[in-house]
């Protein structure tokens, strides 16, 4: 992975504008994306790079603001590419493609994935996937999604306030998922339980050229 691909022009106006106004919410207006998008991308960050960009504090009057860690400082002041991550990006998987009417990748211990691009049959492949991307639910129901299956939840760790990261033990691959607290309430996830898995086709790419 190149050290450019983990820290995207977006993430870099975000920090920029959370240091301009001091609100994750502001900067959020300021660039146009929703508050929600913001926090996963800061979440995002904090996983990559190993340690929290940003911090909240609460003021006398009870309206808080958020700053830049010093790690977040260092990351907008730092020019592109110059900085590799920590942890490795989630969402990605290694296994072999397979051409046909529905082309899928198959991946470690079996597990089939339906994919929705084009590459050479036998190929060994990179995927990527946004976590967002992943839905979770305690049964299976009717959808679009191409890939579903009926997993373990291995393990379960908070991101921040707002987020959780999820994976999902499906054989001897692992899938992230990010979900709010208020999912893994209402859906009754913990480690140890089970959980379905439902990822559409079309959000895994191929990250680079064949393998």
């Amino acid at each position: 992975m190149s050290r450019e691909e983990w820290l995207t022009p977006l993430d870099r106006d975000l920090l920029d504008s959370i240091a301009r106004t001091g609100s994750v919410a502001a900067a959020c207006r300021h660039l146009g994306i929703g508050r929600d998008r913001g926090v996963y991308h800061l979440a995002h960050l904090a996983e990559l790079a190993g340690a929290p960009v940003v911090r909240a504090s609460r003021g006398g009057s009870g309206r808080g603001t958020t700053r830049l860690t010093e790690l977040g400082e260092r990351l907008r002041r730092t020019p592109t590419g110059s900085i590799a991550p920590i942890a490795p990006r989630p969402g990605r998987l290694r296994g072999r493609y397979r051409a046909g009417g529905d082309p899928w990748v198959e991946l470690p211990g079996g597990v089939r994935l339906f994919v929705g691009f084009s590459a050479p049959d036998g190929a060994r492949v990179e995927l990527t996937f946004d976590p967002e991307s992943v839905l979770l639910a305690p049964a299976r129901f009717p959808s679009s999604a191409r890939n579903v299956f009926r997993g373990r939840i291995f393990r379960m760790r908070a991101l921040n306030a707002e987020t959780i990261r999820v994976e999902l033990a499906v054989g001897r691959v692992r899938f992230p998922a990010l979900v709010t607290p208020h999912s893994v309430e209402a859906l009754h996830l913990k480690v140890g339980g089970h959980a379905y898995l439902y990822l559409k086709a079309t959000a895994l790419r191929a990250a680079g050229r064949p393998l």
